[in-house]
């Protein structure tokens, strides 16, 4: 059996999920940047991992007055998660 790849999980929670429990996305994602770690945080390091975040916004709807913010990728799996269990 094909493990499910990072992106599989990205386009089902981003394109079926989210959009099903918050409506379609207003303005698409806002993924973090090195140079936001690098610059604005200071960061000599950046942990490969947090560049894959990314926030997505939600339009006002009939049952929510106000936008919606959802983060994506901090639930991913990582490489190791993924080849620990061997089907």
């Amino acid at each position: 059996m094909n493990t499910p790849s990072v992106e599989s999980f990205w386009q089902c929670r981003e394109e079926v999920i989210f959009p099903k429990l918050f409506g379609p996305v207003r303005r698409g994602i806002f993924a973090l940047s090195v140079d936001l770690f690098t610059k604005v945080f200071r960061q000599a390091e950046v942990d490969p991992r947090r560049l894959h975040y990314g926030v997505l916004e939600f339009a006002p709807a009939a049952n929510r007055g106000s936008r919606l913010y959802a983060t994506s990728g901090a639930s991913n799996p990582s490489a190791h998660q993924t080849k620990r269990h061997p089907s």
